[in-house]
């Protein structure tokens, strides 16, 4: 087996060629082990280092009695170059420094400095080492830059009376790396040992640094690990197409699971005992091997991302009244990679070399395309599902049991039935799903009659009520098995599903290109927060990524949108994050705008007005309702401040919600309503609930008791720059005879023992009475006991689509009865047969009961008691 030894650097190792060894030397190597791998093919992994200098000074190459050839760290002042203690040196006596070899200049040789004066002269100090309790150790400011070749150290010079100069760094050459001349760095020492004098030689032959960090095998996401084997301190695995990966000294490596750095992906970082159970096992043997799960994917998906920086819409943005614009969500936003699980096509020449294809694999469902005529065949290995052992057993079969009855329309279709031994389809053992012995699949020679239902037939084994067995077939067209099964003692479910068949001779392709077209992950988008969705839910809408957003009619309350939007990552294998939050995004945005539906309505009358107050008189069932045209105040454009609201005996500014103020208008807020006939003030609030996942909801709020108490709205503006502050009193209130579109008059309530038994009659007599719109006096005034006297005229309307929208005030999540930003609910016209329908109802209706029905125009449908849509 070729090896091939790498630098003592750090390295990006991608092992891909057969019958090779891969071994790195000192630093710290990744081995990236990925699809790149070529099949079939044999590496064995080496490492001689992971990372044992981490916490030394020195590394010694080579040590004898004479001398030692060390390695140190570089570019590292004052450290131990080697410990002396082992030359048995006797007690009472020092190590000292004899002489030095090195260059004194490029042009020279290195040779044997200062005879055997040490560091020490009359001309200076040569301060390269110290001796430290009987260890060489370097000079406090010495270091060696072999990247460089030199040694710097400290030089003191001597004057000629012998005084020392102050010292200075300076340097000389080291290791020219010359292949005729000995030019190390070395260093002589003197001994005694034994009462004997002896010499040592200490060569400083190269250095080090701490940049190297662990060794890590790298296992790259989206490879399948089809088999592995494990002993205290080495593994084998063995990839699905084949490739087979020995590591030696296992045990010293870390495991990087899903990361690849020639894509600056960061995986999970498992130690060897870590990585072993993620592979299956309980525990790393103390003897022996063991063998880990089968068909392991490595599987370590990416975060949604985004990228925002191009977003066509600011914070705080004024979209422009009377247009339109689209945004297409899904240019901002990065989904992960999935994961298919699928067989690796590109490992096999062609279909004859295997018996099934994993089109599919994922967490909950796989897919599976089964070879023609294979009695008893392997479908699936369920291993990697974590099975607690024995707990595995199929539990229905999908199929049709109607043969050509459901292409004729008879209403059958394909169902989930229980499994029965009579019906021997399928076996499971040891967590490995197959056909029967003698199930088998056809499809070549059946009759066309047959493939107008079924791309084939599934033979099996029937089981009689006497014991007795014969062969029979089902259709194979989606043909299904069902596995119940328990994981870390948690029920689960599983679904293989039989996609088609495939003879030797079918050409692959086929099949690459049904692998190909898997949707592995998608994106979808959802409005959770729309802070106005009453008035605006219709001009922010969404349709797949398709973010709509249309202006108004630049009249009325400019509205300050808070709009939030959930994108989240779909994997359609069904596998679930570990941490949730990385498959969602929240997009935030902030926009200015007006309602396009937008009818201005003002009931006030001013009754007094001063420099700072203005008294007026309201109508009731007014919705926004204009109290102060402002457009005389000359106010500075966005000064206007509500500072306190005074209704129903509150005064504060708890109640902003209900008011809208710009340097135009004072009103009350869209939506916001006075009923006189409860005396409240109604209004709309909004909770938005984004952050914690939920769809926002609008609430309505009421102030009650307002004609008992003072009602005031004090503001303040600026004028040319000049601070003012005003007061509005509402001081009187109109009545009127019928509600408002969104508050309504219609309802009275009163109790009735009357029973008739007739479901339709004892609903008029139930609590609750239509009023007498036309009556005089008017309904409410009525007192109770004289309700009957009186007819009932009901009204109702027929929509002009043209000019009225379905609206809703409450939350925004997707429900089976309104589906408001996916256009599930539309307004559609009625035609003359439907009226008619209608009418002759109510007609009918009207003879029975003291009721008359009367019909408005469809521009009056708002104010009808039946709306009808």
């Amino acid at each position: 087996m070729a090896t091939l030894n790498f630098n003592a650097g750090n390295n990006i190792i991608v092992p891909n060629e057969d019958n090779t060894t891969y071994r790195g030397l000192e630093g710290g190597d990744i081995y990236v082990i990925s699809k790149a791998t070529e099949k079939n093919s044999k590496i064995d992994i080496v490492d001689t280092s992971t990372n044992p200098l981490k916490d030394k000074d020195s590394v010694e190459i080579s040590k004898n009695d004479t001398e030692a050839v060390i390695a140190v760290r570089d570019l590292q002042k004052g450290i131990t170059v080697l410990d002396l203690s082992f030359l048995d040196i006797d007690p009472g006596t020092t190590v000292e420094l004899k002489s030095h070899y090195w260059h004194s200049s490029l042009d020279d040789d290195p040779v044997w400095y200062f005879g055997d004066g040490g560091e020490e002269f009359s001309t200076g100090i040569w301060n390269f080492f110290d001796i430290v309790d009987n260890s060489l150790v370097l000079a406090p400011e010495t270091y060696f830059d072999f990247t460089n070749d030199e040694v710097y150290f400290e030089h003191t010079r001597k004057n000629d009376d012998g005084t020392l100069q102050d010292p200075f760094m300076t340097s000389t050459t080291v290791r020219l790396a010359n292949e005729d001349k000995d030019d190390d760095f070395k260093v002589k020492l003197a001994y005694i040992s034994n009462g004997e004098e002896k010499e040592y030689i200490v060569t400083i032959d190269a250095s080090f640094d701490d940049t190297g960090g662990e060794n890590i095998i790298q296992l790259v996401h989206g490879i399948t690990i089809s088999s592995s084997l494990f002993t205290s301190n080495a593994a084998r695995l063995t990839l699905s197409n084949g490739a087979q990966i020995t590591i030696s000294g296992a045990d010293k490596f870390t495991y990087e699971v899903g990361g690849n750095i020639t894509a600056g992906k960061a995986g999970d970082i498992k130690t060897f005992e870590e990585f072993s159970q993620y592979m299956g096992l309980e525990a790393l043997p103390s003897s022996g091997s063991k063998q880990g799960n089968k068909d392991i994917i490595i599987d370590k998906r990416d975060p949604l991302k985004s990228d925002l920086s191009n977003f066509p819409l600011s914070d705080q943005e004024r979209i422009v009244d009377g247009e339109s614009q689209t945004i297409d969500l899904s240019t901002y936003y990065i989904k992960p990679e999935g994961i298919t699980g699928a067989t690796d096509l590109s490992s096999i020449n062609d279909l004859s070399e295997i018996d099934a294809i994993e089109i599919v694999v994922g967490a909950s469902e796989a897919t599976v395309a089964l070879k023609e005529l294979k009695k008893g065949m392997e479908i699936l290995d369920l291993s990697f599902l974590n099975i607690d052992e024995g707990s595995a057993t199929i539990t229905q079969h999908k199929y049709n049991a109607y043969f050509e009855d459901i292409a004729l329309g008879g209403g059958y279709g394909y169902h989930f039935w229980p499994a029965e031994e009579r019906y021997n389809f399928t076996d499971l053992n040891d967590n490995v799903l197959s056909l029967a012995p003698e199930s088998y699949l056809e499809e070549k020679g059946i009759g066309a009659d047959i493939l107008g239902y079924t791309e084939g037939k599934l033979w099996f084994e029937y089981t009689q009520s006497d014991g007795s067995t014969s062969m029979t077939w089902y259709p194979s067209q989606n043909f299904a098995v069902k596995i119940a099964y328990t994981s870390n003692g948690l029920a689960k479910e599983y679904i293989v599903n039989i996609d088609s068949i495939f003879q030797d001779d079918t050409d692959k392709s086929v099949y690459q290109k049904k692998i190909d077209d898997i949707v592995l992950t998608s994106l979808q988008y959802e409005i959770h927060d729309n802070s106005h969705p009453y008035f605006l839910r219709d001009q922010i809408t969404l349709e797949g990524s398709q973010l709509t957003i249309t202006g108004g009619k630049g009249e009325g309350d400019l509205f300050t949108v808070e709009v939030g939007i959930r994108v989240s990552v779909v994997h359609e294998d069904g596998y679930v994050s570990a941490k949730p939050e990385d498959d969602y995004l929240d997009l935030k945005l902030t926009l200015l705008m007006t309602d396009d539906d937008y009818v201005k309505a003002s009931s006030a009358i001013i009754t007094d007005s001063g420099d700072s107050e203005t008294s007026i008189t309201i109508t009731e069932d007014t919705p926004g309702d204009v109290l102060l045209d402002l457009t005389n105040f000359n106010i500075d454009v966005g000064s206007a401040k509500i500072k306190s609201i005074a209704i129903g005996g509150k005064a504060g500014t708890s109640k902003l919600e209900a008011f809208y103020i710009d340097e135009k208008v004072l009103k009350l807020s869209e939506g916001a309503i006075y009923d006189y006939d409860g005396d409240v003030l109604l209004y709309q609030t909004y909770w938005a609930r984004l952050a914690v996942g939920k769809y926002g909801f609008a609430l309505n709020v009421e102030a009650d008791n307002v004609r008992e108490n003072d009602f005031e709205v004090i503001f303040t503006y600026t004028s040319n720059g000049q601070a003012f502050e005003h007061t509005l009193k509402i001081t009187d209130y109109e009545d009127t005879p019928y509600g408002s579109f969104i508050y309504s008059d219609y309802l009275l309530t009163y109790q009735s023992e009357a029973k008739t038994g007739n479901a339709i009659s004892d609903a008029l007599f139930a609590g609750r009475r239509w009023s007498h719109l036309e009556s005089d006096p008017p309904s409410y005034l009525i007192p109770e006991d004289e309700w009957t006297d009186y007819e009932t005229i009901i009204t109702y309307a027929f929509p002009d689509v043209d000019n009225n929208k379905l609206h809703h005030t409450g939350g925004l999540g997707i429900s089976e009865y309104y589906d408001p930003y996916n256009g599930g609910d539309t307004l559609h016209p009625f035609n003359d047969v439907a009226k008619n329908m209608y009418r002759d109802i109510l007609d009918k209706t009207s003879k029975i009961f003291k009721i008359t029905f009367k019909e408005l125009s469809p521009e009056n449908y708002q104010q009808a008691h039946l709306q009808f849509n």
